[in-house]
């Protein structure tokens, strides 16, 4: 059908019409999108722009070009009719007619639409896989972004929608394969710092019941290698603790002698390897009589703008404020962290 179209089209000698070559596609791809990082930011955005609370990014033999990555988020899925007229579908006018997500009413952060050549410029083949929470199975659609050939009418390129099972029960997988270039972990945390600075990673407001409040949306990266498992590379989590002043940890051997380290990637003057704790200078270095493989870990801030960076710092305040302090409790005894002097020594 298509193609009686572009035959009738040229026959006709009265009128003439614009034509879109296939290569135009990788064209838009390499100019829309120069940076990597960026390519990755946009289709993270199409997650949250889907009511996706996590978008999970594995970067799988990345080290090398030729590897895979792989985008999985639990937002709205999209049906086939979604799937064609969204991302088949160039320069649609939806985030223009429909500003706000259907669910959390999130104004969309998706950047003209790019998010398709973002997958382009990333790799060479793309697969997605979609999946509605009222479907019984998904849908996939496979693209070769090589088959987007110079002299070659665009709507002459076609690729194939099938049903499948699902992988999950809501959302969207982006398969990304034979990747341009190789991804090093200070690239991914480039890449995630682009989606930090512009998403909100927890929620907007405290939820009350029977209301769809953003709960807040969340990227973790991870890689892999081989058949091992995935290596978490950069997380929300793992992003606050990268500002902590110092980190100190604390144990108990097998034998009851009890332990503690400091290290500050800051101060790496003050770092400490493993010092035996003791309670007086009088008192002699004896084990614990019951207490036994025991640890643990606090990071330790101080709230000054040269030590916090200033888009991350109310995020990073908040979280402490909601989460620091003193938790354990084992036997109504609470355990307290060790406390950093002036002179950087650990006491207790």
């Amino acid at each position: 059908m298509n193609k009686c179209l572009i035959t009738l089209a040229r026959q006709d000698q009265e009128k003439v019409r614009f034509s879109v070559d296939a290569s135009h596609i990788s064209r838009l791809g390499l100019e829309l999108v120069a940076k990597k990082e960026t390519a990755v930011a946009e289709l993270v955005k199409n997650g949250y722009d889907a009511d996706a609370t996590v978008v999970e990014l594995i970067f799988k033999n990345s080290e090398q070009p030729g590897g895979t990555l792989e985008i999985i988020d639990n937002g709205l899925g999209m049906t086939r009719q979604q799937l064609i007229e969204g991302f088949m579908r160039l320069s649609t006018p939806n985030k223009t007619e429909q500003p706000f997500s259907n669910l959390y009413q999130r104004q969309r952060a998706g950047r003209k639409g790019i998010g398709r050549f973002s997958a382009q410029r990333l790799g060479t083949h793309l697969t997605i896989k979609t999946q509605k929470s009222e479907s019984a199975l998904a849908l996939q659609l496979t693209i070769n972004w090589d088959g987007f050939e110079a002299h070659r009418e665009l709507i002459t390129v076609s690729s194939q929608i099938e049903t499948t099972n699902k992988t999950i029960e809501v959302g969207t997988i982006l398969v990304i394969e034979n990747l341009r270039e190789a991804w090093s972990e200070a690239e991914i945390k480039r890449a995630y710092r682009y989606i930090s600075d512009l998403l909100q990673p927890f929620p907007l407001s405290k939820p009350t019941p029977n209301d769809n409040v953003d709960p807040g949306f969340k990227t973790v990266c991870y890689r892999q290698t081989g058949n091992k498992k995935p290596q978490t590379i950069v997380s929300e989590d793992n992003l606050i603790l990268e500002h902590a002043l110092a980190e100190i940890e604390g144990w108990v051997d097998n034998n009851g002698y009890a332990y503690w380290s400091l290290r500050s990637q800051r101060y790496s003057e003050i770092n400490t390897t493993a010092q035996q704790i003791t309670f007086s200078q009088t008192k002699s270095k004896s084990p614990y009589s019951k207490l036994r493989k025991v640890a643990f870990k606090t990071y330790f801030y101080l709230d000054k703008p040269d030590l916090i960076p200033k888009l991350s710092r109310t995020h990073i305040i908040k979280q402490l404020k909601e989460n620091g302090g003193i938790r354990l409790k084992p036997n109504n005894t609470v355990l307290l962290p060790p406390k950093v002097g002036e002179q950087g020594k650990v006491s207790r």
